[in-house]
């Protein structure tokens, strides 16, 4: 049997390095939660489709359709069904750690965030996610308001328009957590879908013909711009009490030059090219870019 443990604890560390982070108070047997408000605490030995097989002192079989959850020795949950009414457990139950991380599991599904370090770039943004019951699924919308007058260096591919500014960001992002969200910390990976609206000036070139020669004048017209970035992103997120947590986001990922955007740039990079001797192609597509530090709270 020490054998056997040791080889389990080996495998569990190299598919989910974050256990290094589950509290020490893990529960040292399975725990079944019935529908009525009892429980009992044993060995789960086998799931079928219609019972389960605990081992206590002898091996009983009990049917699923009386269980609201079973709480594994490892920390994980599986909810079987959820009940008709409230059940009220014994009090002694929500003094134990372990319950308390039940409890949570099962009703701490929304998460409120803002990305603090988008402040450096005066933006207000705010994340809202929604955890799916089995606590590995994240779907969410967020949203940004940018009190700079005009585009920052945090803005690169807007910077070089004449009298750009940064409106507003909308998105929708999902996640997949490589464990349930109850514990310390966990690494996410996911999509982000994010559209930013932005305006600036369009310059706009006339020849005019005077005595024999050309000159160039340049009128400037009020103009807008967005950019719709698909981003792959990555990261982790950390519990903080039982309430907060910090969340780091990593992400990568492009969108496409389209309109008086498309053109407004390559103008402008033709016209103050970093490179003076490239013969490059005006482009359709630029790389994004995009860091977030949340911090936020479940509910």
């Amino acid at each position: 049997m020490i054998n056997e443990f040791v080889i389990f604890e080996i495998v569990k560390k190299n598919l989910v390095y974050i256990l290094f982070f589950l509290s020490a108070a893990v529960a040292a047997q399975d725990k079944v939660y019935f529908l009525d408000g009892s429980s009992k605490t044993g060995k789960v030995i086998e799931i079928t489709s219609d019972e389960i097989k605990l081992e206590q002192d002898e091996i009983q079989s009990i049917s699923k359709s009386s269980i609201l959850l079973i709480q594994f020795k490892n920390g994980s949950i599986e909810v079987l069904n959820r009940p008709g009414n409230d059940v009220i457990y014994n009090s002694k139950t929500f003094q134990n750690p372990a319950t308390n991380k039940i409890n949570e599991s099962l009703s701490l599904n929304n998460i409120l965030s803002i990305n603090t370090l988008a402040l450096c770039n005066s933006d207000i943004s705010g994340f809202y996610e929604r955890i799916l019951a089995n606590r590995v699924f994240g779907f969410g919308l967020m949203g940004a308001y940018n009190f700079n007058g005009s585009a920052s260096l945090q803005n690169a591919f807007i910077l070089p328009l004449a009298n750009a500014k940064k409106n507003y960001d909308l998105g929708f992002f999902a996640n997949v957590y490589s464990s349930e969200l109850s514990e310390g910390t966990v690494a996410h990976f996911g999509l982000l879908l994010k559209y930013m609206d932005f305006s600036f000036s369009k310059a706009i070139e006339e020849n005019v013909y005077s005595g024999g020669t050309v000159s160039t004048n340049i009128k400037y017209t009020p103009a807008k711009g967005n950019q719709l970035a698909t981003i792959f992103t990555f990261g982790s997120s950390t519990k903080i009490g039982e309430l907060y947590f910090l969340k780091t986001i990593f992400g990568i990922g492009g969108f496409n030059l389209r309109g008086d955007y498309k053109q407004q740039y390559n103008y402008y990079r033709m016209k103050n090219p970093v490179n003076p001797n490239s013969t490059s192609s005006n482009l359709g597509f630029l790389l994004k870019l995009y860091i977030g530090i949340n911090f936020g709270y479940n509910f």
